[in-house]
């Protein structure tokens, strides 16, 4: 694999991430939370028992397995 291959998939991964941790925000927002902060706290805790993982076609939340 090369350097520039490799740096592609990476930028697909950190685009899925980040599209898929904005959406965890705005489902909270529309389910009524305001706090900015609380917003950051509810994924920081979220993000703890669950790890971002991508199959070809998106990227999603998956458990995280016991330590």
């Amino acid at each position: 694999m090369s350097d520039a291959k490799q740096s592609e998939d990476w930028k697909v991964f950190y685009e899925r991430a980040w599209q898929l941790r904005l959406d965890f925000f705005r489902e909270r927002i529309a389910r009524g939370e305001t706090d900015a902060l609380r917003l950051c706290k509810l994924l920081e805790q979220h993000e703890r028992y669950f790890a971002v993982t991508m199959d070809p076609e998106r990227a999603y939340f998956a458990p995280q397995p016991y330590r």
